[in-house]
């Protein structure tokens, strides 16, 4: 094994606290050095022009480079030298980084002699895990040149057209007969979010709804779900379910015999149960696909429309189907349904409701003209956050066996904002007023969210209208009039306003009901493998993919399995405009994968050994990326393509099947093992975990910020919080340490989703075991480090040095 080690020294200013010509010397002395090598500005083109030159010229197999942080550097990461081994034909396994700058000069001012002996520990642990490293096997996975988009409405339509458009195959999966989700039932859309005027839906979905079924690289499949999904190589193998398709698109002429000819009545589903349909059918005018469908459920097949169809264009003898798509990348555009009234628990209605209360959706369905109403109203009243921003004490079925977050329930109030009400609602009133004048509306409400300048301008014209009302306040009950066919609705003053409570008479109640994802979302999610948030909304990723920054607040649209997206409605409460923005977004996340034709795999990934598997699943269930799937003889297995190497599974594993590749109790040991060296006799030696992203920064951020702290700590840079296992802490405690440290994410913020709070529910366990191993656990520490938090490292690592000083000289080891 040829190894070479680079050492800058950041133009000679790390030289005031590090001795350079010793570490040179000395560094030159570890097993399998062939070259240690001196740069002043190694971070700059010259230097990294120099790096690949020598890799190549002394053929070497392994390098260290010592010299700023591998996280926190602006300009030298390891992703900077990861793709100069890259680009010259190395595997980036080859690579490992001593952090001497933030983690040890800028730390120790004026302790040359120290600080030299720790900058030449923290070398020869970046030698250490260089010689233990594997290169990736195979190092990228082709990945298949077609999409797969879940979803119709206008989300999954905008991201069937952005892929098809960059000569991508796409198939684009709908549940219902027809596209457009629930767009489809509005009869008015306001246009955006800066520009305050509406469109009528019959002449914006069509424009887009024929662009997507006329593209030669979509295949659109409506009556279809996923019914399987497994991971092979770098792709998805997702198999589809689709109904029997009785009439063929190809030859409908859209007549409408079979419908007038059909027998069978049922409620139309589309219409929200104010009209009724045929099992042969059209959802509405401007339906896409064109022509007309029958549902499979409702039909009886009596075959009066085969015989009626002027077209021959039915079949009832056709099957339903079941298909297999290998896909490169998934687009979830499944949309949101509207909170029915029930499930919303409002306790002003009592036992049931007044059909003369419905919710906005609904109204959309009646039209605004109320030409659909059996009865013509003189008063409407809104109510909003009708089920939203509540809180509940009820218990997710998913927290049974104990929760990483608090779980709002899957049906029920929410305890979030939705939105787009307030900005519907305002819509909806000037429409209302737009054709009636004289109609008398009343809206209530406890905050008005007007956010954006459109919303802002219709709160402005709706205030201004003659005959609105605008109440603060909250509802109490409401009932029918005795003898009348109006409801009374009681209203009490919103906390601090003045005023008592009033009776207002209404002949329509419009509830503003809560949004959410469909009930379908947790089926998807366990079939795909991703996580979903408290509020039960698919999660939006925090975890790195490759050069992909390793944060929420820069990855919208990506889930916690790579390559599979999030869009519109289904991620949150949303209107068309941004949710088509985030379709658009999502497509170009994914397009570079589809360009490049594969995905790179990381340098750690899970590895399962099927001899020691049990078949417990405890891997599957704590894995947030979707990466571990099941054998038919029950065993797991992992997709290296989409692994993240947080090693969660590692540490859940009951029999030690799983390990990560470069980053195992071994590789940790062989660090363990040279840590201590250059410790001082009396120093307290100190070992912190910490994790791959926030506690690892934070401790960076002590150094930029110059803060010391005690001499004789050592870092281990861990994939998660959650990867570190007792294991771990009792190997530190038996090479040497007195004290160990345990930093992650701190709440909400972990790169693997929940990996955090795992790590805490496990140290707080190991801590109570210390003792009966005979450990003080004053010499064991876990904490959220975030991360800028250089203060609470240093602070941690303080408290630990003044426990261990005081264990020495009062009562010793």
């Amino acid at each position: 094994m040829r190894v070479g080690i680079f050492v800058c020294d950041c133009q000679g200013t790390l030289a005031r606290d590090l001795d350079f010509d010793r570490l040179v010397e000395e560094c030159s002395r570890l097993p399998g050095v062939v070259i240690v090598k001196r740069h002043s500005l190694l971070c700059q083109e010259e230097g990294v022009a120099l790096f690949q030159k020598t890799v190549q010229e002394l053929e070497l197999d392994r390098v260290v480079v010592a010299g700023c942080s591998p996280r926190s550097s602006l300009v030298a990461p390891e992703l900077r030298f990861k793709r100069a081994l890259a680009e010259i034909g190395r595997d980036t396994t080859a690579l490992e980084i001593a952090n001497i700058r933030e983690q040890c000069a800028w730390v120790h001012p004026g302790q040359k002699e120290q600080a030299t002996g720790k900058a030449l520990d923290l070398i020869a642990m970046a030698h250490a895990r260089a010689l233990y490293n594997r290169p990736r096997n195979p190092a990228s996975y082709e990945i298949a040149g077609e999409a797969l988009v879940i979803g119709g409405g206008p989300a999954g339509m905008q991201a069937a057209l952005d892929y098809a458009r960059n000569g991508i195959k796409v198939t684009l999966v709908e549940k219902e007969s027809h596209l457009g989700g629930q767009m489809a039932r509005l009869e008015m859309l306001y246009q955006n979010e800066t520009w305050p005027s509406s469109c009528a839906t019959s002449c914006i979905m069509p424009n887009i709804g024929k662009l997507v079924n006329l593209h030669p690289n979509i295949t659109v499949l409506t009556r279809t779900w996923v019914k399987g999904v497994k991971k092979d190589g770098g792709n998805f193998l997702v198999t589809l379910w689709q109904e029997p398709q009785f009439i063929d698109p190809r030859r409908c002429v859209e007549c409408g015999c079979c419908a007038a000819v059909c027998p069978v009545e049922v409620e139309n589903d589309f219409d929200m149960g104010i009209s009724r349909r045929k099992a042969a059918y059209k959802p509405h005018p401007m339906a896409l696909p064109p022509g007309y469908t029958i549902d499979p459920a409702s039909c009886t097949r009596c075959g009066a429309c085969v015989e009626a169809c002027p077209a021959q264009a039915i079949n009832l003898r056709v099957a339903p189907q079941e298909k297999t798509l290998r896909v490169g990348s998934v687009v979830l555009a499944t949309g949101f349904e509207e909170l029915p009234i029930p499930a919303a628990k409002l306790g002003f209605l009592e036992e049931a409701w007044d059909s003369r209360i419905i919710t906005s959706l609904k109204l959309e369905r009646y039209g605004f003209q109320l030409q659909r109403l059996p009865f013509k109203p003189q008063s409407v009243t809104f109510v909003l956050c009708s089920g939203s921003r509540e809180k509940t004490g009820e218990i997710d079925p998913r927290c049974e066996d104990g929760c990483s977050f608090p779980f709002q329930p899957l049906e029920g109030p929410k305890a979030y904002c939705s939105k787009i009400c307030c900005f519907y609602t305002l819509k909806q009133i000037l429409m209302l007023k737009r054709f009636h004048p004289k109609l008398e509306i009343n809206l209530i409400y406890s905050h008005i969210r007007a956010n954006g300048p459109a919303a802002e301008e219709f709160f402005r014209r709706v205030k201004n209208l003659p005959g609105v009302n605008l109440i603060r306040g909250r509802v109490t009950a409401v009932s029918r009039a005795a003898g009348e066919e109006v409801l009374e609705v009681h209203v009490e003053p919103w906390e601090g306003n003045a005023g008592s409570g009033s009776k207002l008479r209404t002949d329509l109640l419009v509830l503003a009901t809560a949004l959410g994802s469909r009930k379908d979302t947790p089926e998807l999610a366990q079939l795909f493998g991703f996580r979903l948030d408290m509020w039960g909304l698919p999660a939006i990723n925090q975890g790195p993919y490759g050069d992909t920054p390793g944060c929420r607040i820069l990855r919208p649209t990506e889930s916690t399995v790579q390559r599979l997206y999030v869009v519109g409605a289904v991620a949150q409460p949303n209107s068309i405009s941004p949710s088509v923005a985030e379709a658009s977004a999502a497509v170009a996340r994914a397009l570079p994968y589809h360009r490049q034709g594969k995905v790179e795999v990381l340098d750690y990934y899970a590895e399962i050994d099927p001899q020691k598997c049990s078949g417990c699943g405890f891997c599957a269930k704590v894995c947030p990326h979707g990466v571990i799937q099941r054998r038919e003889d029950g065993t797991y297995y992992t997709s290296p393509a989409f692994c993240q190497g947080c090693g969660l599974c590692t540490t859940a594993c009951p029999t030690g099947a799983i390990r990560i590749t470069n980053f195992n109790e071994e590789s940790v040991e062989k660090e363990l093992a040279v840590a201590f060296k250059h410790v001082p006799p009396d120093e307290p030696r100190i070992v912190g975990f910490l994790c791959y992203w926030c506690a690892y920064s934070g401790a960076d951020m002590a150094g930029v910020a110059r803060l010391s702290y005690p001499v004789g700590t050592r870092i281990i840079r861990v994939r998660c919080g959650a990867s570190v296992s007792p294991q771990h802490v009792l190997l530190a405690f038996n090479h040497g340490a007195d004290g160990v440290i345990v930093g992650y994410c701190p709440q909400y913020n972990c790169h693997h989703h929940d990996g955090n709070v795992h790590a805490a529910r496990r140290m707080a366990i190991w801590e109570k075991f210390l003792p009966l191993l005979g450990i003080d656990p004053r010499r064991f520490a876990f904490l959220e480090l975030g991360a800028v938090a250089g203060k609470a490292w240093v602070g941690a690592v303080n408290d630990m040095y003044r426990r261990l000083k005081e264990m020495r000289s009062g009562e010793g080891r």
